[in-house]
């Protein structure tokens, strides 16, 4: 699941040096005990970009930290650092970021068994990339298109999966 989720991850591309190089940290974990320490670092990093006035590196922060919990086995935490992300993106008005941060929740929510809330950000994750992708084609920008048509072609595959799944309502 950790891979996976770094995988998506591994999909933003972070302009931010100090940043990247802890998401080139985070997505190569091997150990609860790694991510442990990656974590306090991380929460660090959340309170002094607060103070800081850096508030658009918060939901960067909040997403990695959710990877560090999924490391952990702490499924609860990675489940609330990704809405976090998912909710600062949406204030920061990050739309590639919000996409990817509820695609790797509704994998959370399919690793906690929590079937339609898996769907449900698969859907929310797929409408916002689709967008995503819709700008960049409008704008010219093909190497962003073709990013984001290849994440939403994953979160497509991955949606239609989901309904496979049954039509449970809460959970499997």
């Amino acid at each position: 699941m950790h891979q996976e989720v770094a995988s998506i991850i591994k999909l933003l591309e972070i302009e931010d040096e100090i940043i990247a190089n802890l998401q080139e940290e985070v997505c190569g974990l091997t150990n609860s005990q790694e991510a442990k320490q990656i974590t306090q670092d991380l929460l660090i990093r959340v309170d002094l970009s607060q103070s800081i006035s850096c508030v658009e590196d918060k939901p960067f922060y909040f997403l990695l930290l959710a990877n560090c919990y999924l490391v952990a086995k702490e499924l609860d935490k990675a489940i609330r650092f990704a809405s976090l992300a998912v909710d600062n993106s949406r204030v920061c008005d990050m739309c590639w970021l919000q996409a990817i941060a509820h695609w790797v929740r509704g994998l959370l929510y399919r690793e906690n068994k929590e079937l339609f809330l898996w769907r449900l950000e698969l859907k929310n994750a797929l409408r916002l990339i689709t967008e995503k992708s819709d700008d960049c084609n409008i704008r010219g920008d093909y190497k962003g298109y073709r990013l984001s048509e290849k994440a939403r072609k994953k979160i497509k595959e991955e949606y239609d999966h989901s309904t496979k799944q049954g039509k449970s309502h809460l959970h499997s």
